[in-house]
């Protein structure tokens, strides 16, 4: 009777996961139901969707978990700075189809100067009348490992970096929305792509 009451929770679990797959339900993910909503950023250049409770992280705990001079230049962080999106600006000329090569361009830099990063994915898809690029892999931090994605997008004609990490474990659950916030970003410059 006990492997009965645990394959009911489990199946209640699977179909709760089904209802909340989405930036419009939310996302079931390690068992919290998290609701996303639209934020703007740099002065309402772009638009992306994120976790509602996901907070700018204090300039402390940026210069700790992001000890390189060339730190994101802004980062949305869950409340115990577990998982984080992190979002640079760059005044770099960049058209929707140099999404793609910028990218790849990345993930060799990456390659390079850490041979045992472990890639998954590497895609190119339609944002709006333009196009973003992305990739995801492992990494090994101080004490786990670590899922990371990477995109870059034109915003106003220049370069948009986005990026999201958080424990390798979480990388099933937060993979799909991580992806779906990635899609979710809009332009608000008024820029021809």
């Amino acid at each position: 009777m006990e492997y009965m009451d645990e394959r009911i929770i489990e199946l209640r679990h699977l179909r709760e996961k089904e209802l909340h797959a989405s930036l419009e339900t939310g996302f079931l993910i390690d068992h919290e139901l998290v609701a996303f909503e639209p934020v703007e950023l740099f002065d309402g250049k772009v638009e992306i969707m994120l976790p509602a409770e996901f907070v700018p992280m204090p300039p402390h705990l940026v210069r700790a978990k992001y000890q390189s001079e060339n730190r994101p230049q802004l980062i949305r962080t869950s409340l115990d700075t577990e998982v984080n999106f992190t979002f640079s600006l760059f005044p770099v000329p960049l058209a929707g189809e140099e999404a793609a090569p910028a990218v790849r361009q990345a993930a060799d830099a990456l390659k390079k100067v850490n041979p045992a990063i472990q890639f998954y994915d590497r895609e190119s898809e339609p944002l709006g009348s333009s196009e973003i690029a992305w990739f995801d892999y492992k990494t090994y931090g101080l004490d786990d490992q670590l899922y990371n994605l990477m995109a870059v997008t034109p915003i106003g004609g220049k370069l948009f970096h986005i990026g999201f990490n958080c424990r390798f474990r979480l990388m099933n659950e937060w993979k799909p929305a991580a992806h779906q916030a990635l899609l979710s970003v809009r332009d608000l410059t008024g820029a021809a792509v």
